[in-house]
């Protein structure tokens, strides 16, 4: 795997029924004594909306870094 992957990606949808491309999270590497892990967070702003929905049942609807379950 190259060094030289951002460390955070922004997570987005675009769907009309949303009005268009809406920020939902962002991705992020973070240091771990096996190397890295990935850390998912919702966007506040995705949060405050209405119709937002989570987009992995394992993640529930919150503020936050989530982190994967032992054995995902």
């Amino acid at each position: 795997m190259s060094r030289d992957l951002p460390s955070e990606v922004r997570v987005e949808l675009d769907a009309a029924e949303l009005g268009g491309q809406v920020r939902v999270g962002h991705l992020r590497r973070v240091p771990a004594a096996s190397g890295a892990v990935v850390a998912f967070a919702y966007d506040e702003a995705w949060l405050a909306r209405s119709e937002s929905f989570v987009i992995d049942p394992a993640h529930g609807l919150y503020s936050g870094d989530q982190y994967p379950r032992a054995g995902d």
